[in-house]
C-alpha cells in the first residue's frame, strides 16, 4: 500500500490511455480478460516510471532566472489553452453541425424500423450508421413547440399539452404517462397525435411506477422508501380520471423498478396483481387504455459500446430474442385481461427480426443509453406505432 502510494502519480497517468485503448480494440467477449490486463500493465508501467522516470524530474533543477522560467510557463500555459479553447470549438460546430444532419433521420420511408416494417423491401436494413453520438435530435425527451405547460401539476409532477386539433370542432383526447419509458415513446407517440389531429397531455415522473405496487426504488431502495413516488404514481391516476381522455398511452421500466414482496410471493406476482390496478379504473370510465410493452432490453444483453466498436456492420451486435426480449411485467400482467378496452402495443417486429434483436436497422442507432431507445429512432417508429394503436 506504501508503494501504491508513492507511485500513485505515475499510475494515474498510465491507467486512463490504457483504458481508452481497450475500449478502442478489444472485442466485447475480450472485455473482462482485458480489464485484468489493464489493471497489470497498468502496476508493471507505472512501476517502470516511478523508478526511472520521476526521479529525473527531482533532480532536474532549471538555471534560468525566475522571470523567464515564469515567462515560459505562460506561453506554455497559453498554447496548451488556446489549443484547448480550439478543439472545444470546433467539437462544439461539430456537434451542432451532427445534429442539424441527424433531425431529419429516422423520417425517411426506409430509415430505422421502417427497414424493418415497412413492407417496402428496403435494402438499407442493415446498413452501417454513420455516428454513435448523444446530440439534441437523439435525445428521447424532447417536445415540439406544439407542447406546453397545461398549468397542472399532479402531484407536483408538470404536465404539457401538446394541440395537434388545428381548431377542429371534434378531435380525440390522449394521455401519455408513465416513467421515463413511456417518455422514450414520445416522438413516435405525437407523430400519430399530429396525424391523427390529436390534443394529447404528456407527463411523466422518471424512475418510478405509476402503477398500484408497493414500489421502494428503481434498481435500488429509494431514501424515502418509496412514498415519494407512490403518491405521485396516485395522483397521475386520478388526473387522468378527472380529465376523462379518449385514451391512454401508458408504460414504465417495470422490468427493473423494486417492490416490496409478501411472504411466498415474488415481484412478478407484486407486478402482475398491481398494475391491471390502474388500468381497469380507467378502463371503467371508458377510457382505452393502449400498454406500450418494453422495449428489448439493450444493456446487458450487449455491451454498451458494441456498436460504437461495430458501426460498418451493426449485425455484429445482434443478440438472440430470449436473450433481448427478458420477461415484461407489462406483458405479464396483461395476460388473461378480458376487457376490450385495455391493449397492448407490441412494437417486438420494429426491434427484431425471426432469430435476432439488434442495436441499429436503416441506418440509424436504437439505443440511446444503456435502456432507452432514442429520439431518433423512436421518430421512425411513428408510422409503426399509428397503424398498431389506431389501425
Amino acid at each position: 500500500m506504501k508503494w501504491l502510494g508513492d507511485a500513485s502519480y505515475s499510475v494515474y497517468l498510465w491507467h486512463w490511455p490504457l483504458v481508452v485503448v481497450l475500449l478502442a480494440v478489444a472485442p466485447p467477449e475480450w472485455m473482462s480478460l482485458g480489464k485484468v490486463s489493464v489493471l497489470l500493465a497498468t502496476g508493471v508501467l507505472a512501476g517502470a516510471t516511478y523508478r526511472w522516470v520521476e526521479p529525473l524530474g527531482r533532480r532536474v533543477r532549471p538555471k534560468a532566472p525566475s522571470w523567464a522560467a515564469l515567462v515560459a510557463a505562460g506561453l506554455v500555459v497559453a498554447v496548451v489553452g488556446g489549443a484547448g479553447f480550439m478543439h472545444a470549438q470546433h467539437g462544439r460546430r461539430a456537434t451542432e453541425a451532427l445534429a442539424i444532419a441527424q433531425t431529419r433521420l429516422g423520417e425517411g420511408a426506409c430509415d430505422g424500423a421502417m427497414a424493418l416494417v415497412s413492407g417496402n423491401s428496403c435494402k438499407n436494413t442493415w446498413a452501417g450508421v454513420t455516428s454513435v453520438e448523444r446530440t439534441k435530435a437523439t435525445e428521447y425527451w424532447h417536445l415540439p413547440p406544439e407542447c406546453r405547460g397545461s398549468g397542472v401539476a399532479p402531484g407536483g409532477v408538470p404536465e404539457f399539452l401538446c394541440d395537434f386539433s388545428e381548431g377542429r370542432a371534434r378531435f380525440e383526447t390522449a394521455y401519455l404517462t408513465g416513467d421515463s419509458h413511456a417518455q422514450q415513446w414520445v416522438r413516435g407517440v405525437l407523430y400519430v397525435a399530429r396525424e391523427m389531429n390529436w390534443k394529447i397531455y404528456v407527463s411523466f415522473v422518471g424512475g418510478c411506477a405509476v402503477a398500484d405496487v408497493p414500489y421502494i426504488g428503481y434498481t435500488k431502495p429509494a431514501g424515502d422508501g418509496g412514498k415519494g413516488c407512490r403518491a405521485k404514481a396516485a395522483a397521475l391516476k386520478d388526473r387522468v380520471l378527472t380529465l376523462k381522455p379518449d385514451r391512454v398511452v401508458y408504460s414504465i421500466f417495470a422490468r427493473e423498478e423494486k417492490v416490496q414482496t409478501g411472504p411466498g410471493e415474488d415481484a412478478m406476482g407484486v407486478w402482475k396483481r398491481g398494475l391491471p390496478v390502474f388500468w381497469k379504473a380507467w378502463a371503467a370510465k371508458g377510457i382505452e387504455v393502449n400498454i406500450l410493452a418494453d422495449p428489448p432490453v439493450n444493456v446487458p444483453a450487449r455491451p454498451a459500446t458494441c456498436l460504437a466498436q461495430n458501426m460498418d456492420d451493426p449485425r455484429a451486435c445482434a443478440v438472440s430474442r430470449a436473450r433481448a426480449l427478458t420477461p415484461d411485467p407489462l406483458r405479464v400482467a396483461h395476460e388473461g385481461l378480458d376487457s376490450p378496452k385495455i391493449r397492448l402495443i407490441d412494437t417486438t417486429d420494429a426491434f427484431c427480426d425471426r432469430e435476432n434483436c439488434h442495436a441499429a436497422l436503416g441506418g440509424v442507432p436504437i439505443y440511446f443509453d444503456g435502456n432507452h431507445i432514442s429520439g431518433t429512432y423512436a421518430r421512425s417508429l411513428g408510422p409503426y406505432l399509428k397503424r398498431l394503436i389506431v389501425g
